[in-house]
């Protein structure tokens, strides 16, 4: 399309440099897009997997699949931590019904609390988003090809 800008003015008798010279950036930016990607690409490889635990790669499968994740489709799961961890989180929350200051300056309160106690099991991997690596070799074919 940018090369058609060139021919419409120089069929209406006009100096197509300015044409010219957004093309001669779309090409720049085409080029510098591609040594960045290249490097980006590059420098984005997953570790080498440190267990091969059957049984976690399938429950990192269904986290994946669990449409609630967004992640979409996925290639190759690797396992980057080589046993699964036991976490504990407590969180409280305090109801006051009643406070009373002493003549004695002391403070006696008088209520609820409530604590939530969350227990998991944790383990960590990493994955291609199979998408993400398929939109960007599609985006490389379309500048080579254009």
């Amino acid at each position: 399309m940018a090369e058609s800008s060139i021919h419409l003015e120089e069929a209406l008798g006009r100096d197509p440099k300015a044409a010219k010279a957004i093309i001669s950036k779309l090409n720049t930016a085409k080029s510098d897009f591609s040594k960045n990607l290249n490097i980006a690409l590059n420098a984005s490889k997953l570790p080498k997997p440190v267990s091969k635990d059957k049984k976690r790669i399938a429950i990192a499968g269904e986290i994946l699949k669990n449409p609630k994740s967004e992640f979409g489709q996925y290639a190759t799961i690797i396992l980057i931590t080589d046993e699964i961890i036991e976490r504990e989180s407590k969180y409280s929350e305090l109801d006051i019904d009643d406070a009373e200051i002493t003549l004695g300056g002391d403070l006696k309160m008088s209520g609820t609390e409530t604590t939530w106690t969350y227990k998991w099991e944790e383990f960590k991997f990493g994955v291609h988003n199979k998408f993400f690596l398929t939109v960007i070799n599609a985006f490389i074919l379309s500048i080579k090809n254009a």
